[in-house]
């Protein structure tokens, strides 16, 4: 099956007052129409919209990768020639709207519409019926908000097993895939404080193990060269690691070795560590879902069956 990604079109966006402000669902939107008819302009216009529809509101685009996604196929129900100077096509195409579980391969709402457009061109008649997709559409509106709550749905039922696999990727030192399936979970869901705690610390872990490889770097960059150069290239890996990390202070050690031997002034100072506890808590969940989500950008679906034959 054909299937095209949309390039920065995973989005986050807010399911409207029926639940709590700034419950977030990541989304990509993907064109799989096998009809080999459509012009490819018009098929990657069509992934656009649709993205465009489900970040309605408040919502941002955060990158290509999500679990969950929205898809169509379109099929023409009639195609006219009109006899104008130019020619006009003029298009009746019904289009078929789904929100599906990339992973599990399951369709959780879909819905029918019928669009129409003219133009100068085949092309130009897709474009323009597909342009005719509209966000007040009450038949489309409801579409949205039903798939929308079946994702939450599959949250508030499946987030003990999403912790226990984020638990298990992170046992493999896996963290950054540990962290994206932990930031997938929206805040509003049953659950998300448990959710919360384990970003919390597989972040924890993610920076031990990864600032502690930062540090032996360091070392090694400084062992082989101790004066300014070294220490300016053990700098590059010291800089990096974070304040929190359990080998903060072998670090700062390291820095006061290298400062006292060089004796000059130099333009570097380790980063000091936090003091106020809600604001470590907080830098630790923005972090750990930065991490998830860069991990998630590297991603490309895994699906080979994303809507029915």
């Amino acid at each position: 099956m054909k299937r095209i990604l949309c390039s920065a079109l995973v989005l986050l966006l807010t399911v409207g007052a029926v639940f709590a402000q700034n419950c977030e669902i990541r989304w990509m939107s993907l064109s799989a129409d096998e009809d080999e008819q459509t012009p490819p302009i018009a098929k990657q216009f069509l992934c656009n919209r649709l993205g465009a529809l489900m970040s309605a509101g408040e919502s941002d685009v955060v990158g290509p990768y999500a679990q969950f996604y929205i898809t169509s196929k379109s099929s023409v129900m009639s195609e006219q020639l009109m006899g104008s100077a130019p020619p006009k096509t003029s298009l009746v195409l019904l289009l078929t709207l789904y929100i599906g579980d990339s992973w599990g391969e399951k369709i959780f709402a879909q819905t029918s519409l019928e669009l129409r457009g003219a133009g100068n061109s085949r092309e130009q008649a897709y474009l323009n019926a597909y342009r005719s997709l509209n966000g007040n559409n009450a038949q489309l509106k409801s579409f949205l908000e039903e798939g929308k709550q079946k994702v939450l749905s599959y949250y508030d039922s499946e987030y003990p097993r999403i912790l226990k696999e984020a638990q298990r990727l992170a046992s493999l030192k896996e963290y950054d895939n540990a962290l994206f399936l932990l930031s997938e979970v929206p805040v509003c869901c049953k659950g998300y404080e448990e959710v919360s705690d384990a970003l919390s610390v597989t972040y924890q872990a993610y920076v031990d193990y990864t600032s502690l490889k930062l540090l032996q770097q360091a070392r090694m960059a400084w062992a082989a060269s101790p004066d300014r150069n070294g220490a300016e290239a053990a700098a590059e890996y010291l800089l990096a690691i974070e304040p929190f990390a359990a080998c903060y202070d072998e670090a700062m050690a390291l820095y006061t070795e290298m400062k006292a031997k060089v004796r000059e002034d130099w333009d570097f100072e380790m980063r000091q560590k936090y003091t106020d506890e809600l604001e470590i808590r907080k830098l630790e969940i923005e972090k750990a879902k930065a991490v998830g989500v860069a991990f998630g950008n590297n991603q490309q679906p895994r699906t080979t069956n994303i809507i029915p034959r």
